[in-house]
């Protein structure tokens, strides 16, 4: 569903269009505070391990209901960006966001890919993208120093 450009480019800018609707400034700064969350992100990060490591979907499934739910919408939008070529505003919003901002978006879009690619009930294994571990190992370290946090081992990716 999602190809390493299309992340790449959803993590640059996925707060542009939250933060460009003047009439959802609440929404804008519920997103924007959910994505750079480096708690959330872990959290998420967590859910993703163990549905790696053998417990299946299921484990996924009420993060990927939330997910759907706050964030598709806009991922759907900016897709729809990215097919018309509007590489300008979205460039333009990069520059407001920071690392915090990618991992949250990275991990979002790693946990809808392996939802969507599982299926459900099945023994299958569930399966991601090394380059887009390796992304958001990059993204998320950098997020936690910035945060001055102290650095969790990753369970996705390696730093």
């Amino acid at each position: 569903m999602f190809t390493d450009k299309l992340t790449v480019v959803l993590s640059a800018a996925a707060l542009c269009l939250l933060l460009s609707n003047p009439n959802s400034a609440h929404a804008n700064a519920e997103f924007r505070s959910a994505w750079a969350d480096p708690a959330q992100t872990r959290t998420l990060e967590e859910l993703l391990y163990q549905a790696i490591q053998g417990k299946g979907v299921g484990v996924l499934t009420s993060a990927h209901s939330e997910i759907v739910a706050k964030d598709l919408a806009a991922i759907n939008h900016i897709q729809r960006l990215i097919e018309k070529g509007d590489t300008q505003a979205i460039q333009r919003i990069s520059m407001n966001m920071n690392a915090c901002h990618h991992a949250g978006v990275t991990i979002r879009l790693m946990v809808l890919g392996a939802y969507e690619t599982a299926e459900p009930g099945s023994q299958r294994e569930i399966a991601i993208s090394s380059e887009d571990a390796q992304r958001f190992a990059e993204y998320m370290d950098r997020c936690e120093r910035m945060s001055k946090m102290s650095g969790n081992r990753r369970l996705i990716g390696t730093p």
